[in-house]
């Protein structure tokens, strides 16, 4: 038995429900924006990147597709994830990389609250030694 505590009050649930529940809380919020974003042009979009062989080929397909100011903005939110999986602070990161405190914050929350993409491959990075050294990048020319 579990209780469930709601504003009328706390109420014993069996292991069903726990589990009934639970999926339904999993798809309400955590699974809400995938299913959003999931469609069908999003799974080409997707399989065409995943045919990407090499840098060189992510490079031409992205330039295609992506304006250069798109490009960039993406990189910075994966530098910002990566400074804050490595611990670095709110204030170390906007002074290393020109980026607002509300996009770290907002970045940061998918690290803390997301779908785990950027942990994934971070930690995949990681463990293949793919990942900087220093992760601050000089800051940006403006």
């Amino acid at each position: 038995m579990c209780r469930l505590r709601l504003c009328e009050g706390v109420f014993r649930i069996g292991p069903t429900a726990v589990n009934e529940l639970s999926g339904h809380l999993n798809h309400v919020m955590g699974d809400n924006m995938n299913e959003k974003l999931r469609d069908a042009q999003t799974d080409l979009l997707f399989s065409a990147i995943l045919s990407l062989k090499n840098i060189d080929e992510c490079y031409a397909f992205f330039e295609d597709i992506s304006t250069i100011s798109e490009l960039k903005s993406l990189a910075q939110r994966f530098q910002v994830a990566l400074m804050l999986y490595r611990g670095q602070t709110y204030m170390e990161i906007c002074e290393a990389t020109g980026v607002s405190t509300a996009t770290i914050s907002r970045v940061n929350r998918c690290l803390e609250y997301g779908a785990d993409g950027y942990k994934l491959v971070l930690d995949r990075l990681d463990q293949a030694g793919l990942l900087p050294k220093d992760p601050s990048p000089s800051r940006p020319s403006r």
